[in-house]
């Protein structure tokens, strides 16, 4: 497994685990929108499998989220 910064591309599969896993629609993982806030303004990795594939992911942000 390989963590590693995750990118625009990352977007969908992004959402795609955070609606498998019950994340609302909107200001969440599910959102592309606020993740690509979080791209901007946080810090956002992703766990990629041998094949390049996300398996999930996590993100910190500094300041206001809003």
């Amino acid at each position: 497994m390989l963590i590693e910064p995750a990118t625009p591309d990352d977007l969908a599969s992004i959402a795609r685990i955070s609606r498998a896993v019950g994340q609302p629609e909107a200001g969440s993982g599910a959102d592309p929108a606020y993740v690509s806030h979080l791209l901007r303004n946080g810090t956002v990795r992703v766990a990629r499998d041998g094949g390049g594939n996300v398996l999930g992911w996590g993100a910190t942000a500094t300041g206001p989220l809003g």
